[in-house]
Formats: C-alpha cells, structure tokens, sequence
C-alpha cells in the first residue's frame, strides 16, 4: 500500500450492523487506510466491508484471544503499521471524530504537522431512551448527550488521593480523550486513550494545550465540546446496553459495574445536541439509507418524556 495520510485502527466485536456507517463516516473525513482487528466475531462482519477490502483500503485481523486485547491491537498497529500512514486515530466503533465547522479530519490534522497528537475529548451519548435503534444510523438515532461539565461519581474517574465522598475529586464524564498520532513522534501506547511521544513531548487538546499531570495523560483537566471532539454512542439503544454490560471490556477483561453504568446512562440524556447531522445526512446519501433527523420539537419532546420516566422512578 502506499502511505496514507490518515489512517485509523480499531478493534471490534460482532459490529457488523454498524460497520457500514462508522467505515463510510471516517472514508468522508479523509481517512484512507483501516486497521482493523477483528476480536473474534461470529456476525460475518467482513462481509460488511467488502466495498473497502476491494479498494485496498482495510487491513484486516483476526485477533485469536487472550488478555487485554485491545492493547494488544494498538501495540501491534504501532509497531507493524505506524510507517504506513502519517497519522492513525485510534477509535472505536461507536466513536465518531468529528469538527464542528465540518472540515474533513484529514484538513485539520494538516494544520497540526508541528504537534505529536491530537486528543479529543468525548462528547457522551446515551439510549435516548430507545429500546432498539430507530432509524438507519446510529448518528441521527441517538441525539441526546451528557453536559459536557457534568461530573459522575464512578470509582474509574475518581482523581488519585482524592477524598471520595467528594463530588469534586472526580474528573468529567467527558474528559476522556481518544488519541490521533502523528507516526513520527510517537513512542509508545500508554493506555487505549493516550500515547507516549519523543523527548517527553504531550499531545494536545483540540484547543492546542498540553494533555499532561492527569492519570496516563488520559484526561484533560476541562472537557471541551469543540472545536473538534469525539460523539461517544457509548450505549446505543437499550437493548444494545444490555449486551454491553453482559460482555467482557477489550481493555481490560472485566465486566462493568451494571448499577454505575445505568447510572452514567442516565446522565447521557440530558442535553439535545445534533451537530454530527451534517456529516450524517452525507453517510446517509453515499449509503443510500434514509435520513431520519427528527425534529427538535420532536427531540424536545424526547427530553421531557425522559424527565417523566426519572422522575416516575424515583417517586416509585
């Protein structure tokens, strides 16, 4: 193959129903490689990306199993791959990088030759309350997000030698980053959200200051929601939710807390936020899928159908 400009690696699991938009979302921001590991999926998933393996543009994985899987995927695309591509975003497949002028990825990262990476932050995205996915995308499907400042008191955010019973001592549901790397500078995976660089150099926020004092570099210490970010599905529908949390994390082989992780879900449906849509309709129209939006009226309307929901449960 020869070096792309962007590339992305990922690693997944039975996907298959998703492959199509997150492939085709990330190809319009002008990546143009793929690698792919595949963890071990019984859904045909590549049959889903046969338009792209025919174009060259993926390569392909099986991952056999073991521990820790997901570092294993990203070590082995630094280490087999990073001279194949000028820079590679490490995603997944319910993350969807993105800026908020619209500019293709490809043309910010051009802006940004003098940096070792970019991380962006999450923007969180719940069920929005569906049970199953409602429309043909996962982008218009799921509309509704956590604040962006809206701290959770999860165990896994809580800021070391912190006092717990604290609000404060946790860190942003949203401050998470996910990684781009520029192949010249970087050095080492750290964690499946940051990097090691050359000469102890940070990446940097979609702002341009340092990523640096937090835990691995993994957060920063304000969440942004622009100019460039990260949509995080991190649920999808309900039902999707459910296998979530019935199945093992890539990154750690461990089962998420089941009563933390409804608790966070509730918190990614407070704020109506559509910004992708633009991006959306154009994966919808190179797909030939329907662009199903909704109004905001109709989302507004969603909202407070969901404050009923909490509030009835509450009062139960």
């Amino acid at each position: 193959m020869s070096i792309a400009y962007l590339a992305v690696c990922a690693i997944f699991r039975n996907e298959a129903r998703h492959l199509a938009e997150w492939m085709t979302f990330y190809e319009l921001q002008g990546v143009e490689h793929f690698f792919l590991y595949d963890d071990q999926s019984d859904d045909n998933g590549a049959a889903e990306l046969k338009p792209w393996l025919e174009r060259g543009m993926v390569t392909y994985l099986r991952v056999a199993g073991g521990l820790r899987r997901q570092a294993g995927a990203y070590q082995h695309c630094l280490k087999h791959h990073r001279q194949k591509a000028r820079w590679i975003g490490f995603f997944d497949l319910d993350e969807f990088a993105f800026s908020l002028d619209h500019r293709p990825l490809r043309e910010i990262l051009e802006g940004h030759e003098n940096v070792p990476g970019l991380g962006l932050n999450w923007a969180m995205y719940g069920s929005s309350g569906f049970d199953q996915q409602p429309t043909s995308l996962t982008m218009t499907s799921y509309q509704l997000r956590a604040p962006i400042n809206v701290r959770v008191t999860d165990r896994e955010m809580l800021i070391p030698g912190m006092p717990p019973e604290q609000p404060s001592s946790y860190r942003y549901l949203c401050s998470h980053i996910k990684s781009i790397v520029n192949t010249d500078e970087v050095e080492a995976y750290v964690s499946p959200h940051s990097f090691a660089y050359r000469n102890n150099a940070f990446a940097v926020d979609a702002e341009g200051r340092e990523i640096r004092d937090t835990l691995y570099n993994a957060f920063t210490q304000e969440p942004l929601a622009g100019p460039i970010r990260v949509n995080h599905y991190w649920s999808r529908s309900l039902g999707e939710f459910a296998g979530k949390l019935d199945s093992l994390r890539a990154d750690s082989d461990t089962r998420r807390d089941a009563q933390m992780a409804r608790y966070k879900e509730t918190w990614m449906n407070k704020a109506y936020d559509p910004a992708i849509l633009p991006a959306a309709r154009t994966v919808a129209d190179r797909l030939g899928r329907p662009f199903e939006p909704g109004t905001e009226a109709d989302w507004q309307e969603r909202l407070e159908e969901l404050k009923a929901r909490e509030f009835d449960a509450g009062a139960n």
